[in-house]
């Protein structure tokens, strides 16, 4: 500096030129995460993030350039000066399952640059594998039909899981359930036997963007505990009437079938097969006699059975009075020969 008339005079100062301090707020979907910039969402649900970049008087500094980097990404954030944001809206279908870590990084002449990092996890969509009413247990008669209703509901989203291959696993066999309306599959097992089945369900859908849970069923097919005991009865008679028949079949082919005079020549037969002679009851004509008038005498009404006593014990003697004869003639005619045949000597 100088004047007419003074000393000139020269003064040095030294001017420091520095960055404006900054700050930066990161939100998730409206919620402020610049604390924890982490969150977790199913895979194909959209993220939007809003980032605050300040200077230290909190004034939204304008034309800014802010990136999201990262997983192969390297995207400009929108600055929105309405708002005072810059923002970016991504489907998570572009990051895929798993976790991903980004930078976010804002900058500008003049203005200090910040970058923060921030994790963003992807995981499947969250499923309901239920049954039409929501039960895990059944019961039916044996012999019934049994048709078994699974739904597939989306959790994250919201409707039912189409296209899914739904598959059955159990005692009874194994196969897939047919899809019979959107989201609901079916199958029938027929004539189900009398036991407890379980019955695991099984899902997938390609893509494997879906997180499904094996679903396990319980099948009792029994009796009620009245008709179990009829049923045990009528099995027991049915098994009693079936042996008796065979039996019989058995004891027709072999014996019945042969009429009364050939069976006992045939049991006579097979007598002569042993060492002892067979037994043969020969009984006097008298006692065949007596036996068959006692049976006859058996039949008589009872005012005749008197009369018929007193008759029976006069028969008797007249009976064994010609048998008494017949036994005396039969003793001389042997004396009689002896005789003559020592006399001939």
């Amino acid at each position: 500096a100088n004047k007419s008339q003074y000393n000139p005079q020269t003064t040095q100062f030294i001017v420091e030129i520095t960055q404006r301090q900054t700050n930066m707020e990161i939100w998730f979907d409206n919620i402020n995460k610049t604390k924890d910039p982490t969150i977790t969402l199913p895979i194909g649900k959209s993220l939007n993030i809003r980032i605050n970049y300040t200077d230290s008087a909190m004034t939204h500094v304008e034309n800014a350039t802010v990136r999201l980097l990262g997983e192969g990404l390297n995207l400009p954030l929108v600055e929105d000066k309405v708002s005072g944001q810059y923002m970016i809206t991504i489907n998570t279908k572009q990051l895929g399952l798993g976790n991903k870590i980004f930078t976010i990084d804002a900058s500008k002449n003049n203005f200090e640059s910040i970058v923060k990092n921030l994790r963003i996890t992807v995981r499947r969509i969250r499923t309901e594998v239920i049954t039409d009413d929501e039960d895990k247990k059944y019961e039916i008669r044996p012999g019934e039909d049994f048709k078994l209703t699974i739904e597939l509901n989306d959790l994250d989203f919201g409707g039912k899981v189409e296209d899914a291959d739904v598959t059955y696993s159990s005692e009874l066999g194994d196969g897939d359930l047919e899809e019979v309306d959107d989201g609901i599959y079916e199958v029938t097992f027929e004539n189900v036997p009398e036991g407890s089945y379980t019955i695991e369900i099984s899902v997938f859908k390609e893509g494997g963007e879906y997180d499904f849970e094996d679903l396990e069923i319980t099948l009792t097919a029994r009796r009620p505990e009245g008709e179990s005991l009829l049923f045990l009865i009528l099995l027991i008679i049915a098994i009693v009437v079936t042996v008796s028949l065979a039996s019989y079949f058995v004891y027709y082919k072999k014996v019945l079938r042969y009429p009364k005079p050939v069976r006992k020549v045939r049991k006579y037969r097979r007598s002569l097969k042993k060492k002892e002679a067979p037994k043969i009851d020969i009984i006097s004509r008298e006692k065949a006699f007596k036996d068959l008038f006692s049976e006859e005498v058996g039949k008589t009404p009872k005012p005749l059975k008197s009369k018929v006593s007193e008759e029976k014990v006069l028969i008797s003697k007249i009976v064994e009075k010609p048998l008494k004869t017949l036994k005396n003639e039969a003793v001389k005619k042997k004396s009689t020969n002896s005789i003559q045949k020592k006399s001939k000597e």
